[in-house]
């Protein structure tokens, strides 16, 4: 009997170290979880006290994390426009844009962020359709984007299962046409991310950081200098050769600056 009951107890053993490993596995990402969001609120608290350095360090533990969120980088860029620090608010309010590109508050505070910037850029005419669609391709993010192609692709999915069981004509053909038209979703939807991806990848954006800087003709300083630029101003990167960026500003003007100048939005 008692090599049954050592076995039974073995058994037992084992089983208790794995419901413990199990539930650790699930209670240290919600606890992970609830300790982010609690430095978040300290964030939070610091912002409605006025005491925006202080939100900024808690804000930045997060982001330290590898968290990030358009309201993380909203919340990081109010404190800098509050403390008058111009290049870290645009940087972090053009961060949270991507994340929710129409979101009101941020288009609002943005806007109020880019008029302290010294350097007024009237941006380049654009036809209406090519407004139309800028506006289209920014309802959504990447992601949001994304995830509606996947929604619609298992919608017709089980559109596409729906109508193979069903047996009645009438009801056959409302399938049909619903799996017509969510496949023209489809198209649209997934079509619009590729494009926005491309964009993305094709299109990089950086904000000046120094108090103002030389624009060159060519990578080199013994060139001549196009113009100046100042702090907080968003520039769109060409060109990169070694310690140099090639940019262009919304009004097409363009011309060669330092790397150590700038940072690059991601």
């Amino acid at each position: 009997m008692c090599p049954r009951l050592e076995k039974k107890t073995t058994f037992r053993f084992i089983k208790g170290v794995v419901a413990s490993i199990l539930f650790l596995l699930t209670i240290v990402p919600s606890l992970g979880q609830t300790s982010l969001e609690s430095i978040f609120d300290q964030g939070n608290q610091a912002y409605n006290n006025g005491e925006y350095q202080q939100a900024l360090l808690h804000y930045g533990e997060i982001v330290e994390q590898g968290k990030h969120s358009w309201v993380l980088y909203f919340n990081m860029a109010n404190s800098y426009y509050r403390l008058n620090m111009v290049a870290e608010a645009n940087f972090y309010y053009e961060k949270a844009r991507i994340l929710n590109p129409l979101n009101e508050d941020i288009i609002v505070n943005s806007q109020f962020a880019q008029n302290m910037t010294l350097d007024t850029i009237i941006p380049l005419e654009t036809s209406p359709l090519q407004r139309l669609f800028s506006r289209y391709l920014g309802f959504y993010s990447l992601d949001g984007w994304a995830i509606l192609a996947i929604v619609f692709g298992w919608t017709i999915l089980i559109l596409f299962i729906c109508f193979l069981w069903s047996k009645a004509p009438s009801v056959r053909k409302v399938l049909f046409a619903g799996l017509s038209l969510v496949f023209v979703l489809l198209i649209m939807t997934g079509s619009t991310a590729y494009h926005l991806s491309n964009q993305l990848k094709n299109k990089t954006f950086a904000i000046i950081f120094s108090e103002q800087v030389e624009i060159y003709s060519e990578p080199n300083q013994r060139s001549e200098i196009q113009f100046y630029l100042h702090e907080g101003t968003k520039v769109e990167l060409l060109e990169e050769l070694q310690q140099w960026q090639n940019i262009r500003l919304a009004n097409g003007a363009n011309g060669w600056i330092k790397n150590a100048d700038l940072r690059i939005i991601r």
